[in-house]
């Protein structure tokens, strides 16, 4: 190279000048040249991410938390961010000029929440009352364990900065549903809309609650199964019963109910993914808990004795589940693969390799062609099992979007197998 290549100057792009500490953030440093950029903070001559070039770009996607790791005061900061780039010449590694630098706020939203329980421990039948405190908010969300999906949402109230939830011990059990009597943790997480988008803080401490009071003999084993492709299978395995109910979210109210088959020992309801957000009545989520419960008729009466598990899946409501290509599907280490993830509407496209809940990769949506396009070589595409000296990978993409003030993600699209030659 020529001496005059250390002087290059990329050019740094951020897609946000303002961010929390909850939210994401992507990094781009734009070069003609290099193999890899290095991103900095402040005056620090020490980078706090690199990244590979590729495609005349290093492209990086951070919290605004970690923008703050280095500082002492926290809670509100105003970071100047700036990019260099590695190159090579006379067969020496050589950084570029720093890029012009960039001023991006970040701040903490939400201060530590606060939960309560009372009582502490309920029957099936008595009700408990959950307080979520928070300095700001529109709306808390409830959670079991470790659950990843709220059980109930409930409204901020503003004039005493707090969400209250009145709930039945049967329907925290419902939640757990192997045992009549259980002992589980509560936590809560605010949302707060801002103008742009929806921000959600961390989860508050876990509190225990102790619920006890269904009857254990007569309990019946109940499971509850939603499938990958559209259509969901659900049923209901037990000894006796008479009906199986089969709810939505943390309804007390059936959406269905079908009769037990006694010759086969369990009931059985296939339904599909719409007709699930429709019995919901909302089309701003994409997320759906589905339950169910056994009825058993005992001393004449008639009792639903056991609740299943809750299992989750994702639908996208609006528009529908996104579609994945790949070109080619056999390909060397050294060649360029493209994918493409086709849907209706978007904003972002994510791309995950086999049954890995982080994407590997993530590109901004095109509105022109409906999709988003993604090109890496073989070499760097992750894979997850081998074969003599090839590797297979399975990959599939998701798309983000907004539904009214909403951003929401829609369920990944089916897998297709990639398999590398030379990589192994």
């Amino acid at each position: 190279m020529k001496m005059k290549d250390p002087l290059i100057i990329p050019h740094l792009q951020v897609d946000s000048e303002h961010v929390y500490k909850e939210q994401q953030v992507q990094i781009r440093c734009n070069t003609e040249d290099g193999s890899h950029c290095h991103f900095y903070t402040d005056h620090s001559e020490v980078p706090f991410r690199s990244e590979k070039r590729r495609f005349k770009a290093c492209l990086i996607t951070v919290f605004g938390g970690e923008l703050l790791e280095k500082r002492a005061d926290q809670s509100r900061a105003e970071v100047f961010l700036s990019c260099a780039v590695e190159l090579m010449m006379e067969g020496k590694n050589v950084s570029s000029q720093r890029s012009e630098k960039i001023k991006i706020g970040v701040s903490d939203e939400f201060r530590r929440l606060q939960i309560q329980v009372d009582p502490a421990r309920v029957t099936a039948e008595q009700k408990a009352r959950i307080r979520c405190e928070a300095d700001r908010g529109t709306r808390c969300h409830f959670y079991t364990d470790q659950s990843e999906v709220p059980f109930r949402s409930e409204p901020y109230i503003e004039k005493y900065k707090i969400c209250v939830l009145s709930v039945s011990g049967r329907e925290l059990l419902r939640e757990r549903g192997r045992s009549p009597r259980a002992e589980m943790s509560v936590s809560c997480a605010v949302e707060l809309e801002t103008r742009s988008e929806a921000v959600i803080s961390q989860r508050s401490e876990e509190i225990s609650i102790e619920v006890e009071g269904l009857v254990e003999s007569e309990e019946p084993t109940t499971t509850c199964e939603a499938l990958e492709e559209d259509q969901i299978y659900q049923s209901v395995m037990s000894n006796k019963g008479s009906l199986c109910h089969f709810y939505t979210d943390g309804s007390q109210v059936p959406f269905r109910s079908v009769p037990f088959r006694t010759e086969y020992q369990h009931c059985h309801l296939s339904v599909s993914a719409e007709e699930l957000l429709e019995e919901r009545g909302s089309q701003l989520r994409t997320e759906v808990s589905v339950s169910c419960a056994v009825e058993l008729t005992m001393d004449g009466e008639p009792n639903i004795i056991h609740y299943s598990d809750s299992d989750r899946d994702s639908w996208f409501s609006k528009f529908g589940r996104p579609r994945v290509e790949v070109d080619p599907q056999l390909v060397n280490e050294d060649n360029l693969i493209r994918v493409l993830c086709l849907a209706g509407t978007g904003m972002c496209c994510f791309f995950y390799n086999g049954n890995n809940k982080m994407p590997f990769n993530a590109v901004v949506f095109n509105e022109t062609s409906k999709a988003c396009s993604l090109t890496v070589l073989g070499k760097d595409l992750p894979s997850e099992g081998h074969r003599g000296s090839s590797s297979e990978t399975l990959l599939s993409c998701a798309v983000e979007a907004k539904l009214g003030e909403s951003t929401v993600k829609s369920r990944r699209s089916e897998s297709v197998k990639v398999e590398v030659v030379g990589k192994g």
